[in-house]
């Protein structure tokens, strides 16, 4: 069995953290929505130096979201989605593995706010570098470091919320161990990991679970010869300048997290190029996101004006045939989205 704390510890700094006052910013926002643990302040520094076309597609991604989250239905493939209530089928297989790391994170229904998490000694041992005890105590304080840079983890972020509605994503990262004992030199794992998104009999969203494997060096360089954007998500964007690494690139670079911080990126004219370019992509990717919020919002509407219930109102509105964001990735820009400045 994994370490786990059910209504875990002092949870005191998720409610200072999404005090009303402050809860519509967008860094709030979507650390509500993506909230696996990691550095708070890191979170914010990444959505403090964003252009201002970029924070625009954010707050639109995120409006849309939110939008799915607090409603009772998740569309025609609500029958596919994972249930909570499967859970300890699915966790039994890989939390007491020893070549395998797992993490869930559980997540209140009504307020959004974390309620639990699970971790197993494999993860926090083999890539935090510490005990599982001290892992989920990080967990519960939002205190865990970002294990790729600050480019990286947004453009992960923004694409497994541009994909809400497919129940799981397979991506491969380079993880940088043992950042939790700073003392410990730099090392690079390359790692395959699985995150499934789980909702309760009402379609809302309790539990984020995510499986790590470590992956091989070739395995690595065929995903990203294959599908690269499983490897670097928005690297087929448009108009993108950077360049792609190889799996042996990838471990040998000790200076990722320096050098794609989003400060350093502001800084410069092709840094705000391409977060723009990939603002515009991300747009793209979320219209049939933006199509499904738009008609549950206008059946919310319909249902107080007609005194419908809101649930039957939101089942009429939908559309017949909802395309993921994953199948637009290779699908030509469309019309009427608004494109990034120059």
């Amino acid at each position: 069995m994994p370490l786990s704390f059910p209504n875990f510890l002092d949870l005191s700094h998720d409610t200072r953290v999404f005090n009303p006052d402050y809860t519509r910013s967008l860094p709030h926002r979507i650390f509500k929505f993506w909230n696996p643990g990691v550095s708070w302040d890191d979170h914010v520094r990444i959505f403090e130096n964003l252009t201002p076309y970029c924070r625009e597609v954010c707050t639109q991604v995120l409006d849309a979201v939110f939008t799915l989250i607090e409603s009772n239905i998740q569309g025609e493939y609500k029958h596919k989605l994972p249930r909570a209530m499967n859970q300890e089928i699915e966790a039994r297989s890989v939390w007491e593995s020893a070549n395998c790391g797992y993490l869930a994170v559980f997540f209140d229904s009504q307020t959004g706010l974390r309620n639990g998490a699970y971790m197993n000694p494999w993860l926090a041992g083999n890539v935090l570098g510490i005990h599982a005890e001290e892992a989920l105590v990080r967990v519960a304080v939002n205190d865990l470091p970002m294990f790729v840079s600050e480019w990286r983890y947004f453009r992960i972020l923004m694409d497994d919320m541009c994909r809400f509605m497919e129940p799981s994503l397979t991506r491969y990262i380079r993880w940088t161990k043992n950042q939790c004992r700073p003392q410990q030199p730099d090392e690079g794992v390359l790692v395959r990991k699985k995150i499934s998104k789980h909702f309760d009999a009402d379609g809302k969203f309790v539990r984020l679970s995510g499986a790590f494997v470590v992956a091989s060096p070739e395995e690595y360089d065929r995903a990203l010869e294959v599908n690269p954007e499983m490897v670097e998500p928005f690297c087929t964007t448009p108009g993108l300048v950077e360049p792609r690494y190889n799996a042996k690139a990838m471990l040998e670079k000790k200076d990722l997290k320096t050098v794609e911080r989003m400060e350093v990126l502001m800084s410069t004219e092709e840094g705000r190029h391409n977060i723009n370019a990939v603002a515009a992509e991300i747009q793209r990717r979320a219209k049939p996101l933006f199509e499904v919020a738009k008609n549950i919002r206008a059946a919310k509407a319909q249902a107080q004006a007609q005194a419908l219930p809101i649930v039957e109102a939101q089942a009429q509105a939908l559309p017949e045939h909802f395309m993921p964001a994953s199948t637009l990735a290779s699908t030509s820009t469309s019309s009427g989205v608004q494109s990034a400045p120059p």
